[in-house]
């Protein structure tokens, strides 16, 4: 090893030698995990330690550093250094108890350092979390705001730049600050640099980071000039007159900081309780509607004594959708249709956007898509506030189920930035607006479209016309295939119900709610990484040369895997033009997104050799192994068994898809009812007699018929066919 410490206590237990095998072998309670290192809790001879375990960053890394003028955190090195020199002047930081780093490739060379457990101590991002249910007095507030400042001038006048100076990064003792007193201590020094003194570059990063972790606690201005005053140690007026610029580039830097927050924070990092400032007020967010990272946020949260909907407009463009939003909204309330009432308007600079206040909907939920007699009446109410938005010259351009919300026994109309004025405001636009409407309930609901078209009839006071329901499902149907043409290019990339992760090497695409890799990206772990371990302890259910599947539980959720490899380069590039993985994802998205029954995917892991897929894995959830032909072959053709599959294939038609491959073994029966699988081959066409021939082929004699029989009763066959 190129470096190697062991303090006494520790060198009972093991040899210098034995430091690093120790270390990756070591078990213990993970606190964080990122690409590279790793730090964890262990217990050794009954005293508590951290382990913070380096792997080396890449020569990637080194690289992109290099070119930006920075110098690449390499390893443990940091944390050691700062900890020994914080220790010579006895500033509370974590001891060193053991530190190692290996001969070798900069890039690729373990390292790591252990420290003993500041017992006692809790982070002041832990202890403000906690003031908003119980406010501390305004001396404690006052009390630890000067001690912050004396604490980082102390930090800085030794020569030491933290370089990820937050404050869950700073440490209070819980037994003195109960007692009215303040000590406080810092740690996790990996990027920390030693300069004498620090230049005003650092000293600006830290004390910007500093300030945009206490944004979200809507600190009065007066503390900030505080916490100036302390940690110069001059008065206010001489501070600005001779170092202005730097302290506005500091607070200039933390805007930036949480502005740049705020729009990149992944939907699995925003959970509610939350707290955001937007137009100089905080919201504390108890319940997330809609988070759509970078652009748009629709949270319940309390203002001025009442609970309201907050919806924020974010990044390049939000303040435009605000305006456009606002506009939609009173058109809503002008035209008479339920819709929740406009509070009030905010800019919000905080996030280079806008936000909308709206009243709160108690119980409220979007309708009903399918089920009993209340889906069928909660769609005939919001057919009838349709209606009721044509009648005033108006149509909603993005009219899909979540923006009709069930509350106190009516249906209210959201989304103001799709409310545009109907035109022309013919009878044609209003039952094709209605059938787009109508195209978002999934295709076995298309029985109550003659129901739905009279509710719409009679609430524009027009007469019964038996000729519109003929137009009405044909512009159905066209509606139906548009929408999934939108939706397809959704499922591969970053939106409210998808995750799209790349880094060059792994593309890795997820439901966005899915629990194993939120708990994963949580983590910073890599998917793939992550994976590829799961599957060495998973049963192998096929093993083939290009695909092979996999049985296993992920976050205790049984899934499948099928994993796809490339046979050689000639495979590769078929595989590149026609890419059976991602057309099976897409196709397993569409069918879910029209509840058409399928193994749902759950993520698409593809890893990378320059423009090509090397291997690719494709998640889904594990739906049994029972399928249709060995359960007809052991029990026959079970009760309502039929009248599924002819549902089914109808849906199918329905949507205008064609499966391609529809024998009995691509058929799973999973809680006794029928899943459709392997959509390698689902298309968009009409050639729905041949799913069909290709289904009955499975068969013969009594079962046949059996199934014969029912097609022709559903209309799926003709007589003669």
């Amino acid at each position: 090893m190129a470096e190697v410490y062991l303090n006494s206590r520790l060198a009972e237990h093991f040899t210098e030698e034995q430091l690093l095998d120790w270390a990756w072998t070591v078990a213990g309670d993970i606190h964080r995990q990122v690409q590279g290192r790793c730090t964890l809790r262990t217990v050794i001879g009954g005293r508590a330690y951290f382990l913070k375990r380096h792997l080396g960053v890449g020569w990637g890394e080194i690289l992109k550093n290099f070119l930006v003028g920075k110098k690449a955190v390499l390893g443990a090195e940091n944390e050691y250094r700062a900890c020994l020199h914080l220790a010579q002047y006895a500033i509370p930081a974590p001891r060193v108890a053991a530190f190692a780093v290996e001969r070798g490739s900069l890039a690729r060379r373990r390292s790591l350092v252990l420290c003993e457990e500041l017992a006692g101590f809790d982070s002041l991002e832990t202890l403000t979390n906690a003031w908003a249910v119980e406010p501390p007095s305004p001396l404690a507030k006052r009390r630890l705001v000067v001690a912050v400042g004396r604490f980082v001038r102390q930090l800085h006048g030794i020569g030491l730049a933290h370089r990820d100076l937050y404050i869950c990064h700073l440490l209070i003792d819980r037994r003195k600050w109960a007692a009215g007193e303040v000590e406080l201590a810092v740690l996790d020094l990996h990027r920390a640099r030693l300069q004498t003194p620090i230049s005003p570059f650092w000293r600006k990063r830290d004390l910007a980071a500093l300030l945009f972790s206490t944004l979200h606690l809507n600190l009065p201005r007066f503390s900030w000039l505080r916490f100036v005053r302390i940690y110069t140690g001059r008065p206010l007026r001489e501070v600005f007159q001779k170092d202005g610029d730097l302290w506005r580039s500091v607070e200039g830097r933390a805007k930036a900081l949480r502005k740049k927050t705020t729009r990149r924070r992944h939907g699995h990092g925003l959970q509610p309780p939350v707290t955001l400032v937007c137009g100089g007020e905080a919201f504390h967010i108890r319940r997330l509607f809609r988070w759509l990272p970078g652009r748009r946020l629709t949270a319940a949260t309390g203002w001025r004594g009442r609970e309201v909907v907050l919806k924020l407009f974010l990044g390049r463009g939000g303040q435009r959708h605000c305006a456009r939003e606002g506009r939609g909204a009173r058109r809503l309330q002008a035209s008479g249709a339920p819709t929740p009432r406009l509070l009030a308007e905010l800019a919000a600079p905080e996030v280079d956007g806008g936000a909308l206040l709206f009243e709160y909907l108690p119980d409220s939920r979007p309708i009903a898509s399918v089920g009993g007699a209340d889906a069928a009446a909660e769609a005939a109410l919001a057919v009838r506030a349709l209606a009721q938005l044509h009648e005033r010259g108006l149509t909603h351009g993005d009219a899909h189920l979540d923006n009709f919300i069930f509350s106190r026994g009516e249906v209210y109309i959201v989304d103001g930035d799709g409310v545009a004025p109907l035109r022309p405001a013919t009878e044609r636009a209003g039952l094709q607006a209605l059938a787009a409407f109508l195209a978002e309930f999934p295709p076995y609901a298309d029985g109550r479209t003659s129901d739905l078209l009279a509710c719409y009839e009679q609430a524009r006071g027009w007469l019964a016309d038996p000729s519109r329901i003929a137009r009405v499902q044909r512009w159905l149907a066209v509606a139906r295939r548009r929408r999934i043409r939108r939706y397809l290019p959704k499922t591969e990339r970053n939106c409210t119900e998808f995750v799209l992760r790349n880094d060059g090497r792994h593309r890795c695409l997820s439901k966005r709610n899915w629990a194993w890799a939120e708990q994963i990206a949580q983590s910073g772990g890599s998917l793939s990484q992550a994976l590829q371990g799961a599957l060495a302890a998973a049963k192998v259910i096929k093993d083939g040369n290009s695909a092979s599947v996999f049985r296993l539980e992920l976050a205790g959720e049984p899934v499948v895997v099928k994993r796809y490899r490339s046979k050689g380069p000639s495979h590769r590039l078929r595989r590149w033009f026609k890419p059976r993985p991602r057309i099976a994802w897409r196709n397993g998205q569409v069918l879910n997104l029209l509840q058409i029954p399928t193994a749902e995917p759950l993520a698409l892991i593809e890893r990378r050799r320059g423009p090509f897929t090397a291997e690719c894995h494709l998640v889904m959830r594990d739906l049994g192994a029972l399928d249709l032909a060995a359960e007809t072959r052991t029990f026959g053709w079970r009760p309502d068994r039929l009248e599924q599959i002819a549902n089914l294939l109808q849906q199918l038609a329905a949507a205008g898809l064609v499966h391609g491959d529809t024998k009995a073994t691509n058929f799973l029966i999973h809680n006794d009812r029928v899943h459709l699988i392997d959509l390698d081959g689902l298309r968009v066409g009409h050639n729905w007699d041949a799913d069909i021939r290709r289904f009955l082929d499975n068969f013969d004699g009594v079962l046949r018929l059996d199934a014969e029989a029912k097609f022709v009763e559903a209309g799926l066959l003709d007589v003669e066919g």
